[in-house]
């Protein structure tokens, strides 16, 4: 009962998907990065979905790039990573001190650094989703919305804290971090090895920029904020979805 009730209280938070309204009690988030990556399995099914219908009704690139980036990496879960990634941008555009950058991350409103990082950010990445014309690109630009979800949910249980109050600290604090890891841990394989079966060449150069940005992501937390906090997941998560999609869209030159 108590998964249940942490899948619950993970898609209520990550996604817009309906869900029951129950009471959020500690025993009850034990378990809710456990369940992360199954949002990018929706998130995943959907762009599937979409591409399928683009390819039979013979949808313009640019329109299915839009569409998608709507649908599949907006709609689901409401933004709120993208909200990371413009509230980090804010904060590091700053060059202020580790206090006012951790304000900025609260900060509602949004600079000008943030807007154009999100513009470029949203343009070369649903130019990169039109541009997928056959099931199995489709599958793996799927498979990248699990493969980032289990790795974010790994950071958490390993990083230190920027601060010692907010949502992800609620969730982690509350968390059996151990079986999270372990699970997390099964989700990243299985999703490395479907991404190894579909593109072998491109997934092996992904995971191995990936795993350097991984490096400079943990230098720039202790850096800059002291600890990762729920803005600076956001933004870890749209930055690998952005690399997983680059080095998938101009694989034809790199292969």
């Amino acid at each position: 009962m108590g998964a249940l009730r942490s899948l619950i209280i993970c898609f209520a938070v990550f996604s817009k998907i309906p869900m029951p309204y129950i009471d959020w009690e500690k025993k009850d988030m034990k378990y809710i990065f456990c369940f992360l990556p199954l949002v990018g399995v929706v998130m995943g099914a959907l762009f599937i979905g979409l591409n399928l219908l683009a390819q039979r009704f013979n949808v313009p690139e640019t329109a299915f790039g839009i569409i998608s980036f709507a649908v599949a990496m907006l709609l689901v879960n409401g933004g709120i990573h993208m909200d990371g990634f413009m509230d980090t941008i804010d904060a590091l555009s700053s060059h202020k001190s580790r206090d006012d950058k951790i304000r900025i991350l609260d900060d509602p409103h949004t600079g000008a650094f943030a807007i154009i990082y999100a513009i470029f950010y949203v343009l070369i990445t649903a130019y990169i989703l039109g541009t997928v014309d056959n099931l199995a690109e489709a599958v793996y630009m799927a498979i990248v919305f699990v493969f980032t979800r289990a790795l974010v949910g790994i950071v958490a249980m390993s990083e230190d804290l920027a601060k010692n109050s907010g949502m992800l600290y609620t969730f982690v604090s509350s968390a059996n971090k151990f079986v999270t890891a372990v699970i997390c841990v099964v989700w990243l394989i299985a999703s490395i090895s479907v991404m190894e079966i579909l593109a072998p060449v491109r997934s092996i150069i992904t995971l191995g920029v990936v795993f350097i940005f991984v490096m400079l992501f943990q230098n720039m937390n202790r850096k800059h904020f002291g600890g990762i906090s729920g803005d600076l997941m956001g933004f870890f998560i749209c930055v690998v979805e952005f690399i997983c999609f680059l080095i998938m869209g101009i694989g034809d030159f790199i292969c």
